[in-house]
């Protein structure tokens, strides 16, 4: 039977004298009936969701970044389909009023009335939406009351940007190629 020695330094386990020490616990292992079985770690778990997680959202955003791209509005030029179709119809009038009149300011400057009636007339939503536009037209507005001052015997200058720039490089680059040729026409007094 197990007993301690009178002084407390070791114990008599049935069969031999032990040192006396800390007791001797088995491990959680031992006292199992089955081995442990390891599993990933939580942070190899957390690694591989990441890992998963970041190509898909950066697939997400470019997709998102590229459909934004194709559907955003060029500033510089004028490409909405029914703007440009006004505007293109109302330079070939322009053209041909001032071509076949070059010295009859009023019906050049009623010709450029008609053709930011016939841009106004698709709407304001439309205008709005396609930004070089509203300038366009201010631009065409400048230019006719450069031309009805030359009524008055005043020469003919071309209207300047806020950058100091001729509207009419402006005119021209934004616009459909057919008005190239009436913003010419206009400003060749």
């Amino acid at each position: 039977m197990p007993a301690w020695s009178p002084d407390g330094s070791s114990w008599f386990d049935g069969a031999r004298w032990q040192p006396a020490g800390p007791p001797r616990y088995p491990s959680a292992a031992a006292l199992r009936d089955e081995p442990r079985r390891r599993g990933m770690r939580w942070w190899v778990v957390a690694l591989i969701v990441v890992g998963a997680l970041v190509p898909v959202a950066f697939i997400g955003v470019s997709i998102a970044g590229l459909v934004a791209y194709a559907t955003a509005d060029e500033p510089d030029f004028i490409d909405r389909e029914d703007v440009t179709d006004a505007a293109a119809a109302g330079c070939s009038d322009v053209a041909q009023t001032i071509a076949a009149s070059p010295d009859d300011v009023a019906a050049g400057n009623a010709a450029i009335d008609r053709l930011t009636a016939d841009v106004l007339a698709v709407g304001k939503d439309a205008i709005d939406d396609d930004m070089p536009t509203a300038d366009w037209l201010d631009d065409w507005a400048a230019v006719k009351a450069a031309r009805a001052a030359t009524l008055d015997g005043a020469p003919f200058v071309v209207p300047r940007t806020d950058d100091d720039y001729a509207v009419t490089g402006r005119m021209i680059d934004a616009a459909p190629e057919v008005c190239a040729r009436a913003v010419r026409l206009a400003t060749d007094l």
